[in-house]
């Protein structure tokens, strides 16, 4: 059981540093990939940890303009930030470019509204060195060590997970999490991102995925049985003093349609990641 009271809920912070790569959330945001030109398919794991922090030092971080928001519904309810750690993602181009394989990710994230437009803002995050800055610019380049062990009790599988991220920097994350593992529960949702750096970057997202929830504040679930996520060097530091977690999703496989607006015409990458694909791309 994740322990609920202020005097047992710690969540831990130190830091270091990491990279992300162009992940999306669990928000559900109405809309079509109608006005969208598709970028490609990727497919990955992950898991997601919501949390209510400080609204007031949430939009310190926002772009000029917007406002944080909270999920009103679902799993996540009232929560307003989100950590999504992707593993084992491979990502395959509408255009037949190079596809990259095995990236690891850190991101973090939350419900915004701004400008007149509403989604989640990609606020930033850590990411296998090839992966970075990503299309939303916000990505740094990390080290990911990643460690899985399953224990059999009588007729539940404890799972646990080690995240240690180490970027270039002074970023560090190190997540610990405890679970019961059982059957997911296959999904479907949409969400539309923008990038911190220039909110002209959208993205949107259409998923097929299998979804176990793990823990949530609102809707009484309580299958985590330990939960640490330490933090130093970088913004999470400040954004996670105080926080109260709302929910923790497990997604052992996410498929996802990735599309952008027609009219976007900022370049996907930059000129140091194409040259990174092509040299990993190259068989000499």
């Amino acid at each position: 059981m994740y322990p609920t009271s202020d005097d047992t809920h710690k969540t831990k912070r130190r830091w270091a540093a990491i990279a992300t790569v162009a992940f999306a959330w669990p928000l559900v945001v109405s809309g079509t990939a109608a006005a969208e030109e598709l970028l490609g398919h990727a497919e990955e794991t992950r898991k997601v940890i919501s949390w209510s922090v400080s609204e007031e030092e949430l939009n310190r971080h926002m772009p000029a303009g917007w406002q944080s928001q909270r999920e009103t519904a679902g799993p996540h309810e009232g929560a307003n930030f989100f950590l999504v750690l992707a593993d084992d993602h491979d990502a395959m181009p509408a255009d037949g470019g190079p596809a990259i394989a095995n990236v690891q990710a850190a991101v973090w994230t939350g419900p915004a509204a701004g400008d007149g437009q509403a989604g989640y803002m990609v606020l930033g995050g850590m990411i296998t060195p090839r992966g970075a800055p990503g299309d939303y610019g916000v990505y740094v380049p990390a080290t990911f060590l990643v460690n899985r062990t399953t224990e059999q009790r009588g007729p539940i599988t404890l799972t646990v997970e080690e995240w240690e991220i180490r970027g270039e920097g002074a970023e560090v994350i190190h997540v610990r999490l405890a679970y019961d593992d059982e059957a997911p529960h296959q999904s479907y949702d949409q969400t539309r991102t923008f990038s911190r750096l220039n909110t002209d970057i959208q993205r949107f997202y259409e998923y097929d995925e299998d979804e176990l929830i793990l823990f949530s504040r609102s809707a009484g679930i309580e299958g985590v049985s330990a939960l640490e996520v330490d933090a130093s060097g970088g913004p999470l530091t400040e954004l996670l003093d105080g926080a109260e977690l709302t929910a923790v999703v497990s997604m052992p496989r996410v498929d996802i349609e990735v599309y952008r607006p027609l009219d976007e015409d900022i370049p996907l990458m930059s000129e140091r990641q194409r040259q990174l694909l092509v040299g990993r791309n190259d068989p000499s």
